[in-house]
């Protein structure tokens, strides 16, 4: 049996494969707005805490100097540890994959 001493967290991260099916870039936002009803799913399912859409939306701007979803494929990090309730929720919800109507997504790796 293992033992671990010091520190240990349950923070988690994932890398998800963000599809852009457009032909033009768009930004995070325009991705989150048309997924906001995550955020509902995620209310459902983890009631330990409730997530408001305002406050998903403004975490976007942390997100930002990533630049914009481009065509195709993008990769993109979210997480509880990433201390704002985008990340919190994208990091449960983004687990399974999906689709809208302009973009798909899945799971690309798991950061622990």
């Amino acid at each position: 049996m293992k033992i671990r001493i010091g520190f240990v967290s349950n923070s988690s991260s994932c890398s998800f494969l963000i599809n852009n099916h457009t032909s033009q870039p768009l930004s995070l936002r325009e991705f989150v707005e048309e997924v906001i009803y995550l955020v509902d799913d995620f209310n459902r399912e983890y009631d330990w805490n409730h997530v408001t859409h305002e406050d998903v939306l403004a975490a976007v701007a942390c997100y930002e100097a990533e630049g914009p979803l481009v065509p195709g494929q993008n990769i993109r990090d979210f997480g509880d540890e990433d201390g704002n309730e985008l990340g919190k929720v994208f990091d449960y919800m983004l687990r399974d994959s999906g689709h809208s109507k302009r973009f798909g997504w899945c799971l690309y790796r798991m950061n622990r």
